[in-house]
């Protein structure tokens, strides 16, 4: 069995279980950021939703993969696609190399809107900040040992992309079919009004 616990902003955290070839997903809405942790390994995926989704006028279905922070990279450089408005999250993990601050295209960046991500302990996992983009640009952690993670996304009617600005694909472990074993998977971030689905892929 596989427990997810989550926890999306302020809100109390929530506790599934599942089994073998299961899946599980809810739904956010606004700016809030959520942690995601498993005691087994999970693959988390952001859904963008249609344009008649509860009441909306734009977007189209799309998904992007959400990175565990053992995944996240020290720089991303990212372009926007078409649409008619851009935006891109980047998410910290509560470290010592957290500062507030990034470097948007080679400049410092001190940054005051950040969200903060929590556990479902009340402890912060990270630090989750949006805005709106367009054009190609790079963000990069202001420590060299610093890591982070982008989603770059649009929308227009009828129409909507989002994808992983990037990411490492290091082994973290290896039962499924990749043979992975029971360790702790942390995805702390999912925000602006998507579902997000997780797939259980152990065996037991």
């Amino acid at each position: 069995n596989t427990v997810i616990i989550r926890k999306c902003g302020s809100n109390s955290m929530v506790s599934s279980t599942l089994h073998a070839e299961q899946w599980s997903e809810f739904y956010t809405n606004g700016t809030i950021y959520c942690s995601v942790v498993s005691n087994n390994p999970i693959y988390v995926a952001q859904l963008g939703v249609s344009t008649n989704y509860n009441g909306g006028t734009i977007g189209d279905p799309s998904i992007n993969t959400v990175a565990p922070m053992e995944q996240y990279i020290n720089s991303i450089q990212y372009t926007t696609l078409i649409a008619d408005s851009h935006y891109y999250s980047v998410v910290m993990p509560n470290d010592k190399y957290y500062d507030g601050t990034l470097i948007f295209d080679g400049s410092l960046q001190n940054i005051s809107g950040w969200n903060v991500i929590y556990y479902s302990d009340g402890s912060i996992a990270g630090y989750g900040y949006s805005a709106s983009t367009n054009g190609s640009h790079t963000i990069t952690h202001p420590n060299k040992q610093g890591k982070l993670f982008v989603t770059v996304y649009g929308w227009t009617r009828h129409g909507g992309y989002s994808y992983a600005g990037g990411m490492s694909l290091n082994p973290l472990a290896t039962n499924c079919e990749l043979n992975l074993d029971k360790q702790t998977c942390q995805f702390p971030r999912i925000n602006e009004g998507s579902d997000v689905c997780m797939n259980d892929c152990n065996s037991e």
